[in-house]
């Protein structure tokens, strides 16, 4: 029971770290979106 567990814990391990992944990556697209949006502007 208990190596099964483990197993479960590295299967969904790399879920865990991929929203902050998204959120950083989120940030990083409306950075260039604010930027190209006043190059445009200008």
């Amino acid at each position: 029971f208990q190596s099964q567990k483990k197993k479960r814990n590295l299967r969904f391990r790399p879920l865990c770290s991929q929203p902050t992944f998204l959120f950083f990556f989120d940030i990083f697209l409306q950075e260039i979106k604010t930027k190209t949006e006043k190059l445009l502007k200008k």
